[in-house]
């Protein structure tokens, strides 16, 4: 008797999802009984903490406990083949596509690679702006933090980040400003150019020297704009830029494909 024939519609549903997170021969189970393309994105992502087990009338997910954290170790670990082939980005998209059935939002998604960049590229500082909610501008578009991520203990990383969680940025005026409305890259070399930075005399205050910032897209929408900061000097890092901006792109290509009727992203503002 077949998977379809033993289980009702939610069931079947649970399966599938189950398999695209189990063992190969699991998986390659799923290729046979539902198709190439619902296994396709996931093809390259393998955890051994899924259990499935027959119980009665259909397949239920036993443990889905580590998927979570091995999909995050995965996103650090792939990081890197953004410099590399073809196969090396299918690699990437597909624990891009693992890391998104793990999370509930896209804000989850974002957390997980500012963690792992943070923590593998030498920029200790993260930050993700959005639409401000409660601050509106007729003529600009008003951003507002809505998360941020300081790896290890850097006191003056801390203190920048906890001074532009009360801050309301208009476009033009800031690096994340001028990202949202131009949807590019910006290199920041110098951090404390007033020229260029409202926050400058903070970033002079707080030690920070060198910075980047990238678009986070839907669509051709821009939802968001993350900015890494570091103090420490960095020359200009067309690597580290090159990096975040393909990892982000897959991984909002990768929400997309899962939550098609999402066409835009709700960030909740950062806690003061």
């Amino acid at each position: 008797m077949s998977i379809d024939m033993m289980m009702s519609s939610s069931e079947i549903s649970l399966a599938k999802s189950s398999l695209l997170y189990g063992s190969e021969k699991l998986r390659m189970k799923g290729l046979e009984t539902y198709g190439t393309e619902t296994m396709s994105p996931m093809s390259t992502v393998t955890t051994s903490s899924v259990e499935v087990r027959e119980v009665g009338k259909g397949i239920i997910v036993d443990q889905l406990k580590h998927v979570e954290v091995s999909s995050e170790k995965q996103l650090a670990d792939v990081l890197d083949l953004t410099m590399a082939g073809p196969e090396a980005r299918r690699k990437l998209m597909g624990t891009s596509a693992a890391l998104v059935r793990s999370r509930k939002s896209l804000l989850e998604v974002l957390d997980s690679f500012m963690k792992a960049f943070t923590t593998k590229n030498g920029w200790r500082y993260a930050e993700l702006w959005s639409s401000a909610k409660e601050c509106t501008d007729d003529r600009n578009a008003v951003l507002e933090m809505s998360h941020s991520i300081v790896t290890g203990d850097e006191v003056g990383l801390r203190k920048f980040s906890n001074y532009s969680r009360q801050l309301f940025i208009v476009d033009k005026e800031c690096m994340p400003g001028r990202i949202w409305r131009t949807g590019s890259v910006e290199w920041m070399g110098c951090a404390t150019d007033s020229r260029s930075s409202t926050r400058a005399d903070m970033a002079f205050r707080s030690g920070i020297v060198s910075g980047f910032g990238v678009p986070v897209i839907l669509g051709a929408e821009v939802v968001a704009v993350m900015c890494f900061f570091d103090n420490q000097h960095h020359s200009y890092d067309a690597k580290s830029i090159h990096i975040a901006s393909q990892c982000i792109s897959s991984l909002t290509t990768a929400w997309q494909a899962t939550n098609p009727r999402r066409e835009s992203a709700n960030f909740p503002a950062a806690a003061a």
